[in-house]
């Protein structure tokens, strides 16, 4: 086999790992603007909520810590590779769970202790989890990849305010 062969197989194979390995680096990325994005969204549907006031380097070394984890178990499931419907399944299952409670545990993070934020993740579970395969799913799609870190933020958001029973804004149209 020639080495243009050999190249292109090299490169088709580190572009399709990017592909499915870069959903697992948000949490890491999306660290840096988290904050500020909840801040906006709190501002307009939660306005009566006083200013968060999150810790930053425990979360960002959470967050690398949750990515060389993500990555190594998404290193062994490779080999469902050979079976895609197996490998589908697990691959958004797995990487919901993962991206679902890491979602979740940021934005808990902001204003719940660890020992509530634990009791109100294992109360919403399910939720968490379909949220997660959601931002699994968004981020495999193209543009939409986007968007997939703020639609995640934005939904865990909500589902936390929800869970501690926090009155949204209501917005009404104008008489």
């Amino acid at each position: 086999m020639s080495t243009a062969c050999w190249n292109s197989a090299a490169s088709a194979g580190g572009v399709t790992a990017a592909w499915f390995l870069f959903p697992l680096l948000y949490p890491i990325l999306i660290s840096f603007f988290d904050d500020s994005i909840a801040d906006i969204i709190e501002k307009e549907d939660y306005p009566h909520l006083a200013p968060a006031v999150p810790p930053f380097w425990p979360t960002v070394l959470h967050d690398i810590a949750f990515s060389l984890k993500a990555v190594a178990l998404n290193v062994l499931c490779l080999s469902l590779w050979m079976i895609p419907p197996v490998y589908i399944l697990v691959y958004y299952g797995m990487n919901g769970y993962l991206l679902g409670t890491q979602f979740f545990r940021m934005i808990a993070g902001r204003r719940a202790s660890v020992a509530e934020a634990a009791a109100l993740q294992k109360k919403a579970h399910h939720a968490i989890l379909l949220i997660g395969v959601s931002i699994s799913f968004f981020s495999t799609v193209p543009l939409l990849n986007l968007a997939a870190p703020l639609i995640g933020i934005a939904a865990m958001l909500h589902l936390f305010q929800s869970l501690r029973g926090a009155p949204r804004q209501e917005i009404l149209p104008p008489a």
